[in-house]
């Protein structure tokens, strides 16, 4: 599972369903920020293992969003020894 933690006045958490894989894929999850908050401070996870009886903590990162990761509307964040790739879509909505 991924625990996500976005940025805005308050953090916001989410997460991801259960998967059971050693390559799993979410299409779940997210949260909805303004760009401005998610430039202006980190997005937080963790990556957890699930287990029946211990869920393992594999990592926790951070990472700060710029301007081309919005206007690629995605960031792939990999963590050398924990995770391979972890890749955020970014989604963006106009407000009136």
């Amino acid at each position: 599972m991924v625990e996500l933690t976005c940025p805005q006045p308050e953090p916001l958490v989410s997460l991801t369903e259960e998967i059971e894989s050693l390559t799993p894929q979410w299409t779940k999850g997210g949260c909805d920020v303004l760009a401005q908050d998610l430039l202006a401070a980190p997005i937080q996870f963790r990556v957890i293992d699930v287990d029946a009886f211990f869920d393992d903590e594999i990592t926790v990162a951070q990472y700060q969003l710029t301007q081309a990761d919005l206007d690629r509307r995605s960031v792939d964040v990999a963590i050398p020894e924990a995770v391979t790739s972890l890749v955020f879509q970014l989604d963006t909505y106009l407000t009136e």
